[in-house]
């Protein structure tokens, strides 16, 4: 490392000592099969200890990654038993299958997520479906894309509604969240930019027709390839006026891209230019969360992503950084990498960041 740089990252973290004001909001549950038995009593558990760090929201990545959704909208939202444990998926009803085409399996999951976090006095924002391929189509010419988003759009409007007759009144639902990630790289150019401008407005415009109370989040990320100026100016010409409420921006540290020294140019250039006199005509700008990458990740760039939770003095190390330019961190995630009972490694991560944040 530079000496410049070294003395830039001691000097940040120095900042954050005497001004952080950040705490940990919450953090992200990513949903697979493997949860789908997850009872209320063991969601409850990982909420008391995402509360102990300070935490007071969760948000759930997706709710449907086809051809599973993780919740039944045949039950309206109500379980017949909260702490039932479901060992065979439950066929949808006639008219939330014609919504939901192509969802053959039904987990009630989301269901206990929302019994839990009443429990606990948590709040819950709830993603939209996931889409597998989402990386790959959106390297392809512009109608391509533009036609996937179009479907995009189109399959999450049925999943939003389905939610709101399930969940609609659901005091402990309060936002939605998109779970297609903006990079600091695909949307650079300016016709590209447009594009994708179009699809999140659109996106929002749709979820706030549908629900006008309920929030919208999206989450962005960057990488060292892209200067920090040409990054914040770039996000901001795709969410600016867009009717996101909150943009969740990735450190990159838990890919090692960039390296936890350098993550603080990023924040400074979003310090400076994620302002409402920088936005101008553009319109309102998102408030802008920090998601804290607890993970280290192990596997090569061109293999199946395989994590393990992050040393300990790195994470203090993200936290204190953050803490100083965010009004909002958020974990990815708990369960995966913090939890105290998946071994040493997550509870050495745990206690680090219990003892930075400030519950």
């Amino acid at each position: 490392m530079a000496m410049g740089m070294k003395t830039n990252f001691l000097a940040a973290l120095m900042i954050s000592a005497t001004t952080a004001y950040a705490d940990i909001a919450g953090s992200f549950i990513q949903l697979h099969r493997g949860k789908a038995d997850r009872t209320v009593n063991e969601w409850r558990e990982d909420f008391q200890q995402i509360k102990a760090l300070g935490g007071d929201m969760v948000i759930v990545q997706w709710t449907a990654e086809q051809p599973v959704l993780y919740f039944d909208p045949s039950r309206g939202g109500r379980m017949r038993s909260p702490e039932a444990a479901m060992d065979e998926p439950v066929p949808l009803s006639r008219g939330a299958a014609d919504r939901l085409r192509g969802m053959e399996e039904v987990y009630p999951v989301v269901e206990r997520i929302l019994v839990a976090a009443e429990e606990e006095g948590m709040s819950v924002i709830l993603g939209l479906q996931h889409h597998p391929e989402y990386w790959d189509q959106i390297k392809g010419r512009q109608k391509v894309i533009r036609d996937f988003f179009r479907v995009r759009m189109a399959r999450n409007e049925g999943l939003q509604r389905a939610l709101l007759e399930a969940f609609g009144d659901r005091a402990a639902w309060t936002g939605y969240y998109i779970p297609d990630e903006l990079d600091d790289y695909t949307w650079r150019a300016q016709d590209m930019s447009e594009l994708v401008r179009t699809y999140v407005h659109s996106m929002a415009s749709i979820l706030r027709g549908n629900d006008p109370e309920r929030s919208i989040a999206i989450s962005a990320f960057f990488r060292g390839r892209t200067d920090p100026d040409h990054v914040a100016t770039n996000f901001m010409d795709i969410l600016a006026g867009s009717g996101i409420d909150y943009v969740l921006l990735q450190d990159g540290v838990g890919v090692g891209d960039p390296p936890l020294p350098f993550v603080h140019l990023y924040y400074e250039a979003f310090t400076r230019k994620w302002t409402p006199e920088m936005a101008g005509e553009r319109g309102a700008l998102p408030e802008m969360w920090c998601v804290i990458e607890t993970f280290k990740q192990t596997s090569g760039s061109d293999e199946p992503f395989v994590a393990v939770p992050a040393p300990a003095e790195r994470l203090r190390g993200q936290v204190q950084v953050a803490q100083a330019y965010f009004p909002r961190l958020i974990l990815f995630t708990y369960g995966n990498y913090l939890r105290p009972d998946l071994g040493a490694e997550a509870r050495q991560a745990f206690e680090a960041i219990a003892d930075v944040s400030k519950p």
